[in-house]
């Protein structure tokens, strides 16, 4: 099964709607908000199970973060996406850490902490990329005081989100 333990920021949604992005029509906007801790292309059904009991007792605190900064992936070339960065991850790759120790399990992707804002569609090859340009983007405070384990459904250039299991943080 595609899913990735992840932290859902649906809350913010309205913040993150008001961050200038570069006009690409190429792309579109991400429906549902989150950060991505550990992606599994094809997580098998029964390491489900697995994850929750090994994440029953887990503690971690909640804490603050304060997304600053506009990235693309990848940094060469025409990008994928765009990203809402972070002024400083410290916790979270802490929370990252903690929690691959826990399960240790290996992620198919190397950890890099951001939000998804706007996402690479399938175009036509005859199709002009936009040159215009964006603004830099105003600070976004998250409170972050869970994660949990989503499947991920892409379907018609649209991923969905359906939460498997949720933790709390302390």
């Amino acid at each position: 099964m595609r899913c990735f333990l992840g932290i859902n920021l649906d809350d913010y949604s309205k913040k993150l709607d008001k961050i200038n992005l570069p006009k690409e029509p190429e792309m579109s906007k991400v429906k549902e908000y989150h950060i991505t801790l550990i992606f599994y292309k094809d997580l098998p059904d029964n390491d489900i199970e697995k994850f929750k009991e090994k994440l029953k007792n887990f503690s971690f605190p909640k804490f603050d973060l304060e997304g600053d900064k506009l990235v693309a992936f990848p940094n060469k070339g025409a990008p994928d996406l765009y990203a809402l960065g972070f002024k400083d991850d410290l916790k979270l790759r802490k929370l990252y850490e903690k929690i691959g120790n826990l399960i240790k399990i290996e992620s198919d992707k190397k950890f890099n902490p951001h939000i998804t804002l706007l996402r690479k569609e399938e175009l036509p090859p005859d199709f002009k990329k936009s040159k215009e340009n964006y603004s830099d983007v105003n600070s976004v405070k998250l409170e972050i005081d869970c994660f949990g384990l989503y499947k991920s459904e892409p379907s018609k250039g649209i991923t969905s989100y359906t939460p498997l299991f949720i933790i709390k943080l302390k």
